[in-house]
């Protein structure tokens, strides 16, 4: 018969149960990545959305700014005001002056 001291250290048959649980460590390692994954969506999502808040409020204190006059100024350029001609009526006129179908002999 078998001592204590060699059934303490003979090897077993039976199998061992420290073996890794590579299913587990599967598991935990997808779980892991679209936790990752949707983490990363959801703080990218709320920075674009503070981004865009920040922009949209700048955009409004940008009509109070001192370019407010010069915009002003542009925009009646382009429409026509103050004896201006508009550019869809400039380009007419130099459409009908230099067009391709221009027969005039000057």
């Amino acid at each position: 018969m078998a001592t204590s001291a060699e059934h303490n250290h003979s090897v077993s048959t039976k199998p061992s149960y420290d073996d890794v649980n590579t299913t587990a460590v599967y598991m935990v390692g997808i779980i892991s990545a679209i936790l990752t994954i949707v983490i990363i969506s959801v703080v990218q999502g709320f920075t674009y959305q503070m981004m865009d808040g920040v922009a949209s409020k700048k955009a409004d204190k940008y009509h109070e700014l001192w370019v407010a006059p010069v915009i002003k100024e542009q925009k009646e350029h382009l429409e026509g005001g103050d004896g201006i001609t508009p550019i869809s009526a400039a380009m007419q006129l130099v459409e009908q002056k230099y067009g391709k179908g221009k027969t005039d002999n000057n």
